[in-house]
């Protein structure tokens, strides 16, 4: 888990995924403010254009199957993401990564978009590979009311703002099995899943109980893998 940065240190790598709605920005943001944590909310920001150009022309042979007549920009654009944040973890040296709409919300965003790439084996690798990448992934929810109250209320663009509350609520609930399955496919491989309410807690409270349990309990595992036996 995580990546080694040196015999001495390695960094520990968190995703957050959750419906819209959820609070995962204002998680990461809480988690932001705490010492030796980066979080990447934007890849486009982290990442030097002529760096996510690079890694794009290198994958290209590995994703030129998924590009077909009925690709969107947007789905480009996600797959484009998932070769950026590769190449992001493989030079990161931070002590705790954070990312919010990382690898597992972007590849949701992939396979729901396009259901016949499910068994798609550059696609399925990815999220083995990033369930052996990440130390953990923390699943925000909500419920469905509020998300969509939430969703409504922000300054973000988003469909549910058109649409009646029938269809908005069916929008955050097919999102949220969206990811259900991806992060279930991440754990069968092993990856720590860690459930948290957001209608319960406040962002600096949930930020607080992630630095003192899961980070806490990470950063022990990798201390205590480096020690020699």
């Amino acid at each position: 888990m995580g990546v080694a940065l040196s015999s001495h240190r390695v960094t520990s790598i968190v995703e957050i995924v959750g419906p819209a709605g959820s609070g995962k920005s204002t998680l990461a943001a809480a988690l932001a403010n705490r010492p030796a944590v980066r979080t990447v909310s934007s890849i486009s920001r982290a990442e030097p254009r002529a760096r996510q150009l690079l890694a794009a022309l290198r994958a290209m042979p590995a994703v030129m199957h998924l590009v077909g007549p009925r690709t969107t920009r947007r789905q480009i654009a996600w797959i484009g993401r998932l070769v950026a944040l590769d190449a992001l973890v493989r030079r990161t040296r931070d002590d705790v990564l954070v990312l919010d709409q990382g690898p597992l919300y972007t590849l949701s965003r992939v396979l729901a978009a396009r259901p016949d790439l499910a068994d798609d084996r550059w696609l399925t690798g990815r999220i083995e590979r990033w369930a052996e990448r990440l130390d953990a992934v923390v699943v925000l929810d909500a419920p469905d009311d509020d998300l969509v109250a939430r969703i409504r209320s922000r300054g973000k663009d988003h469909v549910v703002k058109a649409v009646p509350d029938d269809i908005a609520l069916a929008s955050v609930r097919a999102q949220r099995a969206e990811l259900d399955a991806v992060v279930a496919a991440a754990s069968v491989v092993g990856l720590r899943v860690v459930c948290l309410r957001t209608d319960h807690a406040s962002a600096d409270q949930l930020a607080v109980e992630l630095m003192t349990t899961v980070l806490a309990d990470i950063a022990a595992t990798a201390d205590h893998a480096m020690k020699p036996s």
